[in-house]
């Protein structure tokens, strides 16, 4: 796990926590399996003091982005930023780090006690929808300056909202056959 910085959602585990929470909510999952996921999830991230604070802290930030931040969750993560920046936060970076780690607690604490006035929306189905245009296995060939490219596609993530697709890409050089 990486610890970019001291905001709220500055590492992997607060980035994945928020991204889990947002998007799913996004594509229109039910926001009961969406608590019942997170805090299904709980055991596993929460493996230490500073751990613990992070997940309670992107939990309660992500619901509160969402429009739906419960009051227990709400509770938990003011008790954790009440006791202050966790003595952790030392080892990752330099002195300051606790002290400005301890600032973005304080602003989370009065953004969690004020309603959100402009949550994120759930997503609207279209009426059309989405098809995607690849599948997985298909091969595309690619003009460049270079000459000619291949891709792969290697993995089709279709969401309500978006279809992604995961590429690998290669140059090809010519090779020039004499029979």
């Amino acid at each position: 796990m990486a610890i970019d910085g001291t905001k709220i959602i500055d590492s992997d585990e607060g980035w994945d926590i928020y991204h889990f929470v947002v998007e799913d909510y996004k594509n229109g999952e039910d926001i009961q399996k969406i608590y019942q996921k997170i805090l299904s999830e709980a055991n596993n991230f929460c493996t230490n003091e500073l751990h613990m604070e992070i997940y309670w802290t992107a939990v309660a930030y992500s619901l509160w982005k969402i429009g739906h931040l419960t009051e227990d969750i709400k509770e938990r993560a003011l008790k954790i930023i009440s006791t202050g920046a966790s003595d952790t936060w030392l080892e990752y970076f330099d002195e300051k780090s606790k002290k400005s780690r301890q600032k973005q607690l304080e602003k989370l604490a009065v953004q969690l006690q004020s309603e959100n006035l402009k949550p994120i929306k759930p997503y609207k189905p279209r009426k059309i929808p989405l098809i995607p245009l690849f599948e997985k296995g298909d091969v595309l060939v690619v003009k460049m300056e270079q000459g000619y490219g291949a891709c792969l596609v290697f993995v089709v993530d279709q969401t309500p909202r978006k279809i992604e697709y995961h590429l690998i890409c290669t140059r090809l050089y010519k090779i020039l056959y004499r029979l």
